[in-house]
């Protein structure tokens, strides 16, 4: 009985992860294998959740909300952890500073935007309506832009498209395909093509490495068609589905020393199943092939 005890319990630490608690009107929870990852999107969500009322990261064994010593980082003011805080040094000390929010604010739209076709444009819509739109000339220009205008329209939704008319970030919404590589929804197995019975399920971690036709040309991204040709829709190539972190690794060591055609970039990273046709890929390490014209 003890050894079967001690297996329970050993298995049981395996599956516990970070969990996020948020609530934008609606309460919500996210697990993630690692702190960082856990922390990251936590950053995501603050920089682009315009309705987000608190958020809080805790450490894996938490079966309660209260339980503050689980507490990594927390954000939002009015909120239970926040109450607590003011008569726990402790606790307080793990609130996200306003100083940090705003450079993961403006961190998260500028990786975002960096590899666009510039001069973009922010443009502001409120009742459905376009109000307003201001012009950027550079990737650096844009976080500090975006900030004032989403003081000047609070009840507006922002967002920024290239030169060419590509949406490069959304305010408060969730984009279906980062420009570099770090996040994509699986809306149904069946985009897993070849893979699709490996696909995670509800509440499942598996490890997802892809090939990608984006490449850098004189420091934009951009998306090889055939041989020569450079076009505007990206293309993905599901390499495999792995149970464990080092299997997938080892397979996007591997595919990066053979691209094969324009599929020249890859990225590797965690796929959680969210609902069972729905899972949210995140990136853990990505590679951006460079192209060169002799």
């Amino acid at each position: 009985m003890k050894k079967v005890r001690l297996y329970e319990e050993f298995n049981t630490s395996l599956n516990e992860n970070y969990e996020v608690i948020f609530s934008d009107g609606v309460s919500q929870m996210k697990k993630f294998r690692s702190e960082a990852q856990a922390l990251d999107f936590m950053k995501k969500e603050i920089a682009s959740n315009k309705k987000l009322r608190d958020i809080a990261v805790y450490k894996p064994g938490m079966h309660s909300t209260t339980q503050t010593e689980y507490v990594v980082s927390f954000w939002g003011d009015r909120s239970y952890l926040d109450n607590v805080s003011k008569k726990d040094p402790k606790l307080a000390a793990k609130k996200l500073e306003e100083s940090a929010v705003t450079e993961a604010k403006r961190g998260t739209i500028h990786k975002a935007v960096k590899a666009g076709d510039y001069p973009a444009t922010i443009v502001v819509i409120e009742n459905g309506k376009v109000v307003h739109q201001e012009t950027v000339n550079t990737p650096e220009a844009v976080p500090a832009s975006f900030n004032v205008l989403q003081k000047e329209y609070p009840k507006a939704k922002l967002h920024v498209e290239d030169k060419g008319g590509q949406t490069l970030f959304t305010e408060g919404l969730e984009v279906n395909e980062s420009n570099i590589m770090n996040s994509y929804y699986f809306t149904s197995p069946a985009e897993f093509g070849q893979f699709s019975s490996d696909a995670p399920a509800k509440d499942e971690t598996k490890y997802l490495v892809m090939a990608m036709n984006k490449a850098d040309f004189n420091g934009q991204t951009i998306r090889l068609e055939g041989a020569t040709r450079m076009g505007s829709s990206t293309s993905k190539s599901i390499i495999g589905v792995y149970d464990d972190e080092q299997s997938a690794r080892d397979a996007y060591k591997a595919a990066m020393k053979k691209p094969e055609g324009t599929m020249v970039s890859f990225t590797m990273g965690t796929v959680v199943g969210e609902t069972k046709f729905r899972s949210q890929y995140t990136e853990i390490e990505g590679y951006l092939a460079k192209v060169k014209v002799k």
